[in-house]
């Protein structure tokens, strides 16, 4: 790998990174073995331009965010190509410049730069939601300028619905924000 930028791992125990600057993502077996990989710079389906953030479901499919191709496409596996969704339009419904994602309760939670948001999918890629810093009941004066990342609280019992940590950058600082996501 030569600048590997997201790492994500399945409920076996097996894994998969990708290489932004290669074009491609790698999978791994649970023993570190490499199973193979998609590398193909290109638009079309499989083919990647500065992958960055991947995610498993717990169907164990595989979700890459195609930063440059403003999409994020979903897998197999064994790499059976299955759907895509986003395309590049500044819009709520769309991606723009995806940088990361999760996907908890296979809903695909994704970092939009372009759009300066979090925007929420369904597993088929139907759009739900969208989360923007005005829409949070927060006492800061903040923006998701540059969305960088968020991480969920599973280990938090004494909530009903799952917690999140977004991350933004802006003129050289970094604002953590905890989410409640409905």
């Amino acid at each position: 790998m030569s600048e590997p930028w997201g790492i994500a791992f399945s409920k076996d125990g097996s894994w998969a990174a990708s290489d932004w600057s290669n074009h491609c993502v790698y999978l791994f077996n649970k023993s570190d073995k490499l199973l193979g990989k998609f590398r193909s710079r290109g638009m079309n389906k499989v083919q990647f331009d500065r992958p960055k953030g991947i995610a498993f479901d717990n169907d164990n499919h595989l979700y890459v965010a195609d930063y440059t191709n403003h999409r994020v496409q979903k897998f197999t596996f064994n790499g059976t190509y299955l759907l895509q969704f986003g395309n590049g339009e500044l819009s709520d419904n769309q991606l723009k410049y995806p940088t990361s994602l999760s996907i908890h309760n296979n809903i695909a939670y994704v970092v939009d730069n372009g759009n300066k948001c979090l925007s929420v999918f369904q597993s088929d890629g139907t759009f739900l939601n969208t989360i923007r810093s005005d829409m949070l009941d927060s006492p800061h004066d903040w923006q998701l300028v540059v969305p960088t990342g968020y991480s969920f609280l599973m280990e938090i019992t004494t909530v009903s619905t799952p917690l999140l940590w977004m991350a933004t950058m802006w003129a050289s600082l970094v604002h953590m924000e905890l989410v409640e996501v409905n």
